[in-house]
């Protein structure tokens, strides 16, 4: 696993609108390498909000454009 890596993750119930989700690894890479359990990930989305902790994704990897990512909505698999 690598900072920066993608999640595609199924949805975790009924109630969301999207069959999928895609989470970024954002934890430093010292800590992955580590025996630390856990890492940080955040969720991407697709359309801005205009919130000061939403950043544009700038990826070749991503086939969606305008993807930004939220630091508030961290989460630990």
């Amino acid at each position: 696993m690598k900072r920066g890596d993608l999640f595609r993750v199924y949805r975790g119930n009924n109630t969301d609108t999207k069959d999928f989700r895609v989470f970024v690894v954002i934890s430093r890479q010292l800590l992955i390498n580590s025996k630390f359990s856990t890492v940080i990930c955040a969720p991407i989305y697709s359309a801005h909000d205009g919130i000061s902790t939403q950043q544009k994704i700038k990826s070749l990897r991503l086939v969606i454009k305008n993807n930004f990512l939220l630091s508030d909505y961290t989460i630990c698999p």
